[in-house]
């Protein structure tokens, strides 16, 4: 929100200048409209790269649920439940084999505990996907390094 509210009240100040002529009286030549084009031109190109470095946050949480091997539920100390796709690792799901023992592993893991996901950006399903950190310990190198991923 701050930086919005930045960016439109850099926006019409710097509108300002280039409508205002040498004497300080503000003109309605044409030059304007390039000069607006390419401002917008740099903000879009910035508001896009400001969504990119959005999903490079960290989340903090409690893991309130698993869906399999791979994916967790984190509650936020806001109240919001964000699912998580652990980064760099693909578990079997439930159906398949090893499916029960890579989520319960998963369970035993990270379930009720305090983690911290440090996001990388989403998937195809809107979910966040990171590296799940608990207790000092990578959550989806455990998984690797047990088989089950």
């Amino acid at each position: 929100m701050v930086f919005r509210r930045f960016v439109l009240q850099f926006f019409f100040a710097y509108a300002k200048i280039v409508a205002t002529d040498a004497s300080g009286m503000e003109s309605h030549e044409p030059l304007f409209w390039p000069y607006l084009m390419k401002i917008l031109f740099r903000f879009t190109i910035l508001a896009l790269l400001s969504i990119q470095l959005a999903y490079a946050e960290t989340i903090s949480g409690r893991v309130v649920s698993i869906a399999d091997g791979d994916t967790i539920t984190v509650l936020t100390p806001e109240k919001d439940q964000v699912r998580i796709r652990l980064s760099e690792i693909d578990a079997p799901e439930k159906s398949q084999d090893f499916g029960q023992a890579s989520k319960q592993s998963l369970s035993n893991l990270v379930l009720g505990k305090d983690v911290l996901v440090q996001a990388e950006g989403l998937d195809k399903y809107g979910r966040t996907v990171g590296t799940v950190m608990v207790g000092g310990v990578d959550a989806n190198l455990q998984q690797l390094a047990k088989g089950l991923a």
